[in-house]
């Protein structure tokens, strides 16, 4: 699977000199076409061309013409502009099942009503809702606006936190942010902030990863006479990893006293022994750092002589002792190591998001 190796960016104000951190990402990909009107197939081909990235293309008439202008465009935001000259279509990246991410046109789509661009990625508006609840306590109402975020092909994070937003208002000039709310990373008490910690270790069973995702964020209900969320502005926090490591501990080196350390995790081992088809893993573990990621059991795998996984299932129990992991293999072959896949070091950073005219639901 290739690695994401990414660092913290700080978001810049435009025409700001390049920050070196940003070589941490994927390339930013992009488009020039000086003005002119070209069909939608010539147009897609210097995309293509340019951009070097896969584009499946559906719904689309290839042989209409369009007149576009592009100069540096990120190659999501220069689709987006063309969808929007054609009055349709939608922009995706979808895994084929191949391990490539193209980029998928769907001109049949409808436009999202509200979209975002920051270098690789993109915000849009996916949904807004306005609530009215009628109680014995009198009338209340709220409101929801949903977002969806999408990166370039290769901009793989680990998580995706949260949305701090910092305005929203409608078009009657009504404040919609809710006072006072700190936002935590998600699944976390840990505050939404930048930054990178580089002794986290993140297993597989805390990944997270998905190029598509839907982030609802509450606030106050607009003005009954508002038609539009004016401005949505905020950030978009995303963790991405610093490294992968693969461990495998050959079986007869996990004696009493021998160490195993992953980032700030250090797992020193009791006992192990095996009996057949049965296996006990008797550990203690310490950490150093934030201790994001870390789990009590990890996710060791049992493998045998050719590297294959043995255990099939496990239960697990600890005690001011240690942590005991008992495994069932599938068969009763001989353990040759114990092996663990983990990222060491994330690294947070925040998009800046502002979406202007958000339609309000009709009444």
């Amino acid at each position: 699977m290739p690695i994401l190796i990414a660092a913290l960016v700080l978001v810049q104000a435009a025409g700001s000199p390049p920050d070196e951190r940003e070589r941490w990402l994927p390339p930013l990909k992009t488009v020039t076409l000086p003005r002119a009107e070209r069909t939608i197939g010539e147009i897609l081909k210097a995309v293509r061309e340019q951009s070097g990235e896969t584009i499946d293309v559906s719904g689309v008439d290839e042989t209409a013409k369009a007149t576009v202008e592009w100069k540096d465009r990120p190659v999501i935001q220069a689709l987006d502009d063309l969808c929007r000259s054609l009055g349709a279509g939608s922009v995706s990246v979808r895994q084929d099942g191949k391990g490539k991410l193209p980029i998928v046109l769907d001109g049949g789509a409808a436009l999202p009503p509200a979209a975002s661009h920051w270098k690789q990625f993109r915000i849009e508006l996916a949904d807004v809702s306005v609530t009215t609840t009628r109680s014995f306590e009198g009338v209340k109402r709220s409101a929801q606006v949903t977002i969806r975020w999408m990166g370039q092909p290769g901009t793989d994070p680990l998580s995706v936190d949260g949305f701090q937003p910092e305005e929203i208002v409608d078009d009657a000039g009504w404040s919609l942010l809710e006072p006072g709310e700190l936002r935590y990373r998600r699944g976390s008490d840990e505050s939404l902030q930048e930054g990178e910690d580089p002794l986290a270790v993140v297993t597989d069973r805390s990944f997270n990863r998905g190029m598509r995702e839907d982030i609802a964020v509450p606030l106050r209900a607009p003005a009954e006479e508002a038609r539009t969320i004016e401005r949505l502005r905020g950030r978009l926090f995303l963790t991405f990893p610093m490294k992968h490591v693969d461990v495998s501990v050959p079986s007869a080196e996990l004696v009493a006293g021998k160490e195993i350390g992953l980032g700030g995790m250090t797992v020193q081992v009791v006992r192990f022994s095996q009996e057949g088809a049965a296996v006990t893993f008797v550990y203690k573990m310490s950490h150093r750092g934030s201790g994001h990621g870390f789990s009590s059991f990890p996710d060791f795998e049992l493998l045998d002589g050719k590297g294959q996984r043995l255990n099939r299932g496990h239960s697990g129990s600890g005690s001011e002792d240690g942590y005991t992991i008992r495994y069932t293999l599938a068969r009763p072959d001989p353990v040759a190591a114990l092996h663990l896949k983990a990222y060491v070091g994330r690294i947070t950073l925040a998009i800046p998001v502002d979406l202007r005219n958000l339609p309000l639901p009709k009444k």
